[in-house]
């Protein structure tokens, strides 16, 4: 049977960018299970009809940690053997929790992807080719391989914009709330928990995000410095499908037909 797959994301604000990210998550090869969204704001938004996962929603605290209240709310709300954070800003290729899936029943490793860069505006009415070509990698972040996983030593090369790992591999690194305290000011937490569990990083062919950025800024590497289930439409096969080859990371495999907003 194949593990069931929970990508999880926070959201403040910025409606649209959580709709792309929805809707690449439509168009994947492999649809995830479910997507746990974890609300930083009072009123959850109304999402798109008919979505082929289950979503599940849930509300973090007002604190002194609110972005790490969100991840950890998130982690206890999936179901999922394998949880995908992807941040909000983020489009999904369409490649990408099919890379981290298959790549995860071989490792208990934690798989980081590819986040390029879109410049402003390129999203708008963008298929996944023109994304493709669009992005821009930051010259301080390594490209990934052209298949498979390749080991990273240095944990401070850790980003968060779009990670997996088992459950299992979480709870060993210190319960739940071990990736929560990752994210935000505290990215220094996280990657030291996993270093010290003998968790290995790697970088995960496949796992391409674009990055929708605000106010002309960069995306940068971290560097150390209530739930209700909303339906169901469709069911994936556990037929264990191929590992996407090299090319597949970007759009070749798919229709070029307008798929973002």
């Amino acid at each position: 049977m194949s593990p069931k797959i929970s990508v999880l994301t926070i959201v403040q604000g910025r409606k649209p960018l959580l709709e792309n990210l929805l809707q690449a998550l439509r168009g994947q090869l492999m649809p995830p299970d479910e997507v746990v969204i974890a609300y930083m704001q009072p009123d959850p938004f109304e999402l798109p009809d008919k979505l082929p996962f289950e979503v599940r929603i849930c509300f973090a605290e007002d604190g002194h940690m609110p972005v790490a209240d969100a991840w950890k709310r998130a982690a206890e709300t999936a179901t999922g053997d394998v949880l995908i954070y992807l941040d909000p800003d983020c489009i999904p290729a369409p490649s990408l929790v099919m890379a981290y899936a298959l790549e995860l029943q071989e490792t208990d490793g934690c798989l980081i992807g590819d986040v390029l860069d879109l410049p402003g505006g390129a999203a708008e009415g963008a298929d996944a080719a023109a994304l493709e070509r669009a992005g821009e990698r930051p010259a301080d972040r390594p490209a990934p391989p052209a298949t498979g996983l390749s080991p990273e030593p240095d944990y401070d090369m850790f980003q968060g914009q779009t990670v997996a790992l088992r459950r299992a591999t979480l709870t060993r690194c210190a319960g739940p709330g071990a990736l929560a305290s990752g994210f935000g000011r505290q990215g220094a937490d996280l990657a030291r928990k996993l270093e010290a569990a003998g968790v290995q990083l790697y970088h995960c062919a496949g796992a391409r995000a674009y990055r929708q950025l605000r106010s002309g800024g960069r995306t940068r590497l971290n560097r150390l410095g209530g739930t209700a289930a909303l339906g169901r439409d469709g069911e994936r096969t556990g037929d264990r499908p191929r590992r996407p080859a090299a090319g597949e990371a970007g759009a070749a495999s798919v229709p070029k037909t307008r798929l973002y907003s």
